[in-house]
């Protein structure tokens, strides 16, 4: 027979002499006590581009909680959630450290946030309501940032 939990003496051995359950408890309890050293990692989680998100779909409610709820392009009203309304102003694949940043962000109409990623020169008569260079301004003031924060944390 299988050795019991040291902790519950219930169910079987998974780690270190603990049930799946204990060393669950014990893992989160050691966390919970040992806050200052979690705040330390989330420092370097910032460093290297996570902006204190672990996904973007978390970020995504934190900006949804936090800003108006209007395009930033056209102030149309935007209802409800949905993830098509964040367009990342810095492509999330070549600027990956700024992915998770919620200031590389920004609420746009599901139409809008397509015009402005599959952006093509004659679009700008037929959406003349559109600042499209209102968005190329922004994407150019991030690009800077961008490479400010890398070099200010040695990323390159």
């Amino acid at each position: 027979m299988s050795k019991l939990c040291k902790n519950c003496g219930k169910y079987p051995v998974f780690s270190k002499g603990y049930c799946k359950y204990c060393q669950y408890k014990n893992y989160t309890s050691i966390k919970e006590k040992q806050g200052s050293k979690y705040t330390k990692k989330k420092d370097k989680v910032i460093k290297n581009g996570n902006f204190g998100f672990n996904t973007q779909m978390e970020m995504f409610k934190y900006i949804w909680n936090t800003q108006p709820h209007t395009c930033w392009l056209t102030g149309l009203a935007l209802k409800e959630f949905d993830v098509r309304m964040f367009a990342h102003v810095l492509r999330k694949g070549t600027y990956t450290y700024f992915k998770l940043n919620p200031k590389n962000i920004r609420l746009l109409h599901p139409t809008i946030h397509n015009l402005v990623d599959n952006f093509k020169e004659e679009l700008r008569e037929q959406y003349s309501h559109v600042d499209f260079n209102k968005w190329f301004k922004l994407q150019e003031e991030m690009k800077i940032k961008y490479e400010e924060f890398k070099r200010k944390n040695l990323l390159a």
